[in-house]
């Protein structure tokens, strides 16, 4: 049998399993089922795919609120920061997690205005070992209101600037 009867779903199932653990006279033979296990998972590989309904979000409102934010001294280190922050994320695709191991002192800038910055142990690991994320940040010439190497340059400037990571800077806030 690869599909379960009209109008049920393999989530039925496995909502029930725990009633039919406590009825049954050997539950054990029911959480061990390899057959039960066969089934559940049959029927859902063979299901149609179920489509996901996210709204579409505008981030249009946001991108103007930061391009407001001007990228030096004259703007406060919590908005320079707050920028920094969304166009870094959406710049070298950073989780906030991510944010926490970005060694200041190590980021370089080189000649053409691009910034190196080094998420220093991230989450991920190659063969079980801690690695070094390198990620080039790029100028961004066209718009430059939005340009996250500027904010960069102007956050680590900033007289309100004192820590070592962009973790620190954002819970300074």
């Amino acid at each position: 049998m690869t599909s379960f009867p009209s109008g049920s779903t393999p989530q039925h199932y496995q909502n029930y399993r725990m009633a039919v653990c406590l009825l049954h006279t050997d539950p054990d033979l029911v959480r061990s089922s390899t057959t039960r296990k066969a089934l559940l998972k049959r029927t859902c590989l063979s299901a149609p795919p179920k489509e996901m309904l996210k709204s579409a979000v505008d981030i249009a409102p946001t991108l103007r609120f930061l391009a407001q934010i001007p990228s030096g001294h004259s703007a406060s280190f919590n908005k320079l920061n707050q920028k920094n922050t969304f166009l870094f994320a959406m710049a070298a695709f950073f989780r906030p997690s991510d944010l926490e191991r970005i060694s200041l002192p190590r980021c370089t800038s080189n000649v053409g205005g691009h910034i190196q910055l080094k998420a220093i142990a991230p989450k991920e690991l190659r063969a079980g070992r801690p690695i070094i994320k390198t990620l080039l940040v790029q100028k961004n010439e066209q718009f430059k209101e939005l340009c996250p190497v500027r904010a960069f340059h102007a956050l680590r400037s900033h007289t309100g600037n004192r820590a070592a990571s962009l973790w620190q800077v954002v819970h300074q806030l």
